[in-house]
């Protein structure tokens, strides 16, 4: 008499279904993790026995029908990626194909061991907000091993966390940075509200009395002691270079700390009154000779919702302008020699480099603040969401800057975020003057009796370098000064 026995791989046990034993009663305890995945039949004989092969994600090897007494024929070895095989066990204990006899049907289970190059990523997504994250598995120690969280609409990555500490804030992660063999990973997500952001990407915007919130950066000072206190303790910072603090989000001044032959001291005071904070001196004799540097306590700015001035509106789009001088930045990049010394032309004007460090004239699509206002600014003010910001075609030819001819003026660009120009401004003149932030005036801007500051056009003069307003709102032309930035934007609303 037949009777036909089927052997079920269920993702949690290995059972098999026979006259010998019901389904759920494991014939091998130690074969029941590893599943294969896969659902046999066999016709088994009268006083014979059924020997499965579980590879443990290997190479498949076929069943066999061994009568009673006899002994199994050794299959070849399989093969697994990754992995080099050992032998095959019963309940635990080697098996012998030599020695041993079958008298029951069984499950002989491969052992394996990892190569000694290779170590394993195990990741898992964790907290209250939605994503997903990818790149978990096998690795060679000298792979390119990368680990990618991708939030969900409505969600924000928090970070990559082992063991509870957090690793990285970035959405894409190293991990042979910190591999030390195996290592487990948590991507943490969190609910946008949780972060701290009133705009998630799907938000529409809608006008208000003449200016709207949208995005977020660092704005005013923080003078609590307690807070200041708790924000001291942090020690690493979120993918948009915040540090996320009881559901909002500060930024950390690192103020200069090293300044080899001079000192550089900042003075005036915050908008709350607050003093901004003169270095300490300290001088150091060193085999080259004496070496200066100075030290102080950072500072730190709560990250607020961006105010936006709505200069115009139609149909569903709208430009605006920040209604505050956010921050400073230089207009270009400047090429060095090898000891760090700037390089300047025939004429004694220094050379300005492009992006990939070229050689390049002096015009608004090549310049350091244009590169920074669509990558740095952009990734963090619109790091919780942006789809409401429009890409843009900016006009940089001579006529707007209200020129009929500039050597200066170049071809247009597609920017997310750009510097008004010197026509538009004489546009929406009554709102050029503008108050310097907390955040701007610690990077010393310069600010007006009136709290107002000067912010950087992107129109270029016929010396090369931007035109800025100054904080009376008037347009000048200047050399490479140190002069604030009010972003605009083109934005859908509903």
């Amino acid at each position: 008499m037949k009777r036909t026995t089927l052997i079920c791989f269920s993702l949690s046990a290995i059972c098999l279904a026979s006259s010998l034993y019901g389904c759920g009663q494991d014939s091998n305890e130690n074969a029941s993790e590893h599943a294969s995945g896969t659902v046999q039949s066999k016709e088994v004989p009268e006083g014979y026995h059924l020997v499965v092969f579980d590879t443990d994600g290997g190479s498949q090897v076929e069943s066999q029908v061994v009568k009673h007494g006899e002994k199994v024929s050794k299959p070849e070895d399989p093969t697994k990626e990754w992995h080099i095989f050992l032998k095959w066990t019963y309940k635990g204990e080697d098996w012998s194909f030599l020695g041993y006899t079958v008298t029951e049907d069984m499950v002989l289970l491969a052992n394996w061991k990892r190569e000694s190059d290779v170590y394993k990523v195990n990741l898992d997504c964790d907290g209250p907000g939605e994503g997903k994250a990818t790149g978990d598995g096998f690795y060679r120690s000298n792979d390119d091993a990368f680990v990618i969280a991708e939030p969900n609409v409505g969600s924000f990555f928090q970070g990559w966390y082992h063991k509870g500490r957090k690793l990285y804030s970035g959405l894409r992660y190293a991990v042979k940075n910190h591999r030390y063999g195996d290592i487990d990973i948590s991507a943490r997500f969190l609910e946008m509200s949780q972060a701290g952001q009133a705009f998630s990407s799907k938000t529409p915007l809608s006008l208000g009395n003449g200016s709207l919130y949208y995005g977020l950066y660092p704005q005013t000072h923080v003078n609590d002691p307690d807070t200041i206190a708790s924000l001291n303790l942090m020690d690493a910072p979120e993918a948009n270079g915040w540090y996320l603090l009881n559901g909002k989000y500060y930024a950390k001044e690192e103020w200069p700390v090293s300044f080899d032959s001079w000192i550089y001291k900042r003075e005036g005071y915050y908008g709350d009154g607050t003093p901004v904070d003169v270095e300490t001196d300290h001088t150091v004799e060193t085999d080259g000779g004496l070496y200066h540097y100075a030290t102080r306590e950072p500072a730190w700015f709560l990250c607020e919702p961006i105010e936006w001035r709505i200069l115009s509106s139609e149909g569903d789009e709208a430009l605006l302008v920040s209604e505050y001088i956010l921050d400073e930045q230089t207009i270009y990049r400047t090429a060095h020699d090898e000891d760090g010394n700037t390089v300047f032309d025939e004429e004694g004007n220094p050379v300005i480099i492009d992006i990939d460090g070229n050689p390049t004239t002096r015009n608004y699509k090549d310049s350091l603040i244009r590169e920074w206002l669509n990558t740095t600014f952009f990734d963090s003010a619109f790091s919780l969401g942006n789809s409401s910001v429009l890409a843009t075609t900016v006009d940089n030819s001579a006529a707007s800057a209200g020129q009929s001819d500039n050597q200066h003026a170049c071809e247009d660009t597609q920017d997310k975020v750009f510097l008004l120009s010197n026509v538009e401004w004489d546009i929406y003149h009554d709102s050029i003057v503008s108050a310097v932030t907390d955040w701007g005036r610690a990077h010393s801007l310069t600010v007006g009796e009136l709290g107002s500051g000067g912010h950087f056009t992107r129109s270029v003069g016929s010396n090369g370098y931007l035109y800025f307003s100054s904080p009376e709102g008037k347009l000048y032309t200047s050399g490479q000064v140190l002069v604030g930035v009010r972003p605009a934007i083109r934005v859908r609303i509903h």
